[in-house]
């Protein structure tokens, strides 16, 4: 992953506390993927609802 990026989404870390999640929700998202045992659907499923979160983040900080 590079610098400045969100370990679940890849979107931008902005202000975010965290150096590897743009946001709380990145960060339980990921850990519950790696905690459960879920089908590759589910996972993909809970990517692109992340992604569309950070999309968000950029328009709305814009």
């Amino acid at each position: 992953m590079r610098d400045g990026q969100c370990h679940w989404c890849t979107g931008p870390l902005g202000d975010s506390p965290s150096s590897d999640y743009c946001s709380q929700d990145c960060q339980r998202d990921w850990q519950r993927a790696q905690l459960r045992i879920d089908s590759p659907e589910q996972i993909q499923r809970a990517g692109v609802r992340a992604r569309k979160r950070a999309r968000q983040q950029v328009r709305s900080a814009s």
